[in-house]
């Protein structure tokens, strides 16, 4: 139910149907029901939660502590009536109630509820209890899951038919579903289909001031993005856009294809994130606070190559041969693949020392070199600084310098041969 690393799920044979109440399993056997994604209303809250139904019916469920146990019971109470007698759903004899999420549609009422140490502790649930209403909330249908995270999600669907509660992994789902005619049906775990783009961040799109065009093109499950400066400065950057999920585009390689190096060109950082709203017409960047909207493709925009090739890791500024300023091996950066930046350190006397070393792009303007990969000699033998110990090139804004970085050493500053 809440954000937290998860364990696998109980299997079906560690559910336990709670018999106080309306007792009966579907067919674990039958083809499933079709799984809802959504509910009319929802409400949620530490030991309780209550919502008010389109009929004006009043819902509570609350925790109590009665004799040592903690008793989850459901009231309800029509428009201008009375409170019903509580209804105890479960009795537990779990330290405290965490948590408690309520969905509903059309009238039905799903309950999910965790009980286990208090929720201050930050542990998962020992307990987690499904219970769906139905039929005026007379009749309810409850199951058990013992030893699991519990259930992510319950999602209730527009006829108020059918219920699931979902529990989510990195490559799994598991589905409890709960259906009017048949009750509880499952659980079932399947595989997650992989994460990709959402297909309405395809297409061309602009800023409100003019500034920026963009273009997003899709590419495996993500996409590559083309900024084109709008303002007449020859700028063109691309983007590789991983999915964090289906509406949110992750900033992975940054590579300016054409324009001068400036602040302006690329502008863009590694770490920023693209969303798409919910209507699918505009996009919203978290770190430059850019707001994009549709439009119609431009000319460059409809020269871009399909599909479009891989972004390149390493910005252009950064490619080549570098000497430091005050002596010491000389350095070369290279992307000879995608992704794979390398620099290659060649100390004084050309040749003693070459060593090859695999760089991380932590941001356009600033290099590292990768902990889990171990330099690689070339030729001769590795010294003190051919290749330097855990160092941080951070480029100049003007693109024509750099500084070799390292804890508790003065910076060394690098060149371009001749300068």
């Amino acid at each position: 139910m809440r954000d937290r690393e998860k364990r696998a799920l109980a299997t079906a044979g560690s559910l336990l149907l709670l018999t106080p109440l309306v007792a009966a399993c579907g067919d674990e056997g039958a083809t499933p029901p079709r799984t809802p994604t959504g509910a009319d209303q929802r409400a949620r809250g530490e030991g309780g939660a209550s919502l008010t139904l389109p009929d004006g019916t009043r819902v509570e469920v609350r925790c109590a502590d009665r004799s040592g146990r903690r008793v989850l019971s459901e009231r309800h109470r029509p428009s201008g009536g009375d409170w019903s007698r509580p209804r105890k759903l479960h009795a537990s004899d779990q330290e405290a109630c965490q948590e408690v999420e309520l969905a509903s549609s059309q009238g039905t009422v799903a309950v999910n509820a965790d009980f286990g140490p208090p929720t201050g502790v930050g542990q998962p649930p020992e307990e987690t209890l499904a219970a769906v209403g139905a039929e005026g909330l007379d009749e309810w249908r409850t199951r058990l899951v013992k030893d699991s995270d519990g259930w992510d999600r319950v999602n209730v669907s527009d006829g108020g038919g059918t219920a699931a509660f979902l529990a989510y992994t990195e490559k799994t789902v598991t589905t409890l579903w709960w259906t009017r005619d048949d009750g509880f049906t499952g659980p079932r775990t399947r595989k997650r289909p992989p994460k990709r783009l959402d297909r309405d961040f395809h297409g061309s799109w602009k800023t409100g001031d003019g500034s920026w065009r963009l273009a997003v093109q899709p590419r495996g499950r993500g996409g590559v993005a083309t900024f084109f400066r709008a303002d007449g400065t020859e700028c063109v950057v691309r983007v590789a856009l991983w999915p964090n999920s289906r509406r949110v585009g992750e900033f992975t390689e940054v590579h300016r294809d054409r324009g001068s190096y400036s602040p302006k060109c690329p502008g863009w950082s590694t770490d920023d994130f693209v969303k798409l709203n919910a209507e699918g017409d505009a996009l919203t960047f978290q770190v430059s606070r850019l707001r994009f909207t549709r439009t119609e493709p431009d000319s460059r925009e409809r020269k871009l190559p399909e599909p479009p090739g891989p972004v390149p890791a390493l910005d252009r500024a950064w490619r080549g041969e570098w000497r430091p300023k005050d002596g010491g091996p000389k350095v070369t950066l290279t992307e000879e693949r995608p992704g794979h930046p390398r620099a290659t350190f060649t100390d004084r006397r050309g040749g003693t020392c070459v060593v090859r070393v695999e760089l991380f792009v932590a941001h356009v303007d600033l290099l590292t070199d990768t902990a889990n990969s171990e330099p690689r000699v070339l030729k001769g033998k590795r010294t003190a600084d051919c290749p330097p110990r855990e160092f941080r090139l951070r480029l100049a804004e003007d693109g024509d310098s750099f500084r070799l970085e390292r804890q508790g050493k003065p910076d060394r500053v690098f060149v371009r041969p001749g300068n």
